[in-house]
């Protein structure tokens, strides 16, 4: 396998392209890639913010079954941390299927543009997993306990309209997603973009008692499923 992860540099703008056929996995040299590329740019002072893009049909999925029980170094945990602790703006540029692993990255980027067709999911839930890089805690941030909760244990995939109406994208791109994240990246950079870590966000984290209700309405539910074997 090549390099999974091409850099290149556009006005300040420093661009990471996942390319791991055939699914975009992000296996543990696809992360250590993405950690050594963000390294550099971070390094770089003429970096002035990084925008997380894909080749092929979708966006990006988790490690693989393979690594369950046995994820290398560095972590999906350890690569969420790493973007969303960033000194420059990180921008995801989504498309197609954005799920498990590749969405827990999108989350922890400071901003999400999609492409109109995307959709976003953790199926994890479907094999008695639930995702493990923090997900569990920016989704809420983002979208509130209740649809959060909704997301991580049914596995049922949102549209982009959806997801940008509950706050999951800030936008849906207006043209082709490369060409219009570039445009917009610069442009909000021009009226001064600066990091917006989702875990420093209390968001749509006010506690509340349907919220619970609801909670608890799933966990039981949950609870009576069948244990994958």
């Amino acid at each position: 396998m090549g390099n999974p992860i091409s850099v290149q540099r556009t006005e300040g703008i420093g661009v990471l392209t996942i390319d791991n056929p055939p699914a975009n996995a992000l296996s543990q040299p696809v992360r250590a890639e993405l950690l050594t590329a963000l390294s550099e740019l971070g390094a770089d002072p003429s970096t002035r913010a990084v925008v997380i893009a894909a080749r092929g049909r979708n966006f990006a999925s988790g490690g693989g079954l393979g690594e369950i029980g046995r994820e290398g170094a560095p972590s999906a945990g350890d690569v969420a941390l790493a973007i969303e602790g960033f000194g420059k703006p990180v921008i995801a540029a989504l498309h197609g299927a954005v799920v498990g692993g590749g969405l827990e990255l999108a989350l922890a980027a400071h901003f999400r543009i999609a492409d109109r067709r995307a959709t976003f999911a953790f199926p994890d839930i479907s094999i008695g997993l639930c995702p493990g890089a923090g997900a569990t805690q920016r989704l809420p941030r983002l979208i509130g306990p209740q649809a959060a909760a909704d997301m991580l244990l049914t596995g049922k995939p949102m549209d982009a309209a959806t997801a940008e109406q509950a706050g999951l994208i800030d936008e849906i791109a207006e043209g082709p997603l490369p060409v219009y994240t570039l445009k917009q990246v610069l442009r909000r950079l021009g009226a001064g973009l600066a990091p917006r870590p989702t875990m420093s966000q209390g968001g749509r984290m006010t506690p509340a008692k349907p919220h619970l209700e609801a909670l608890n309405a799933r966990r039981e539910k949950i609870a009576q499923l069948p244990v994958p074997t």
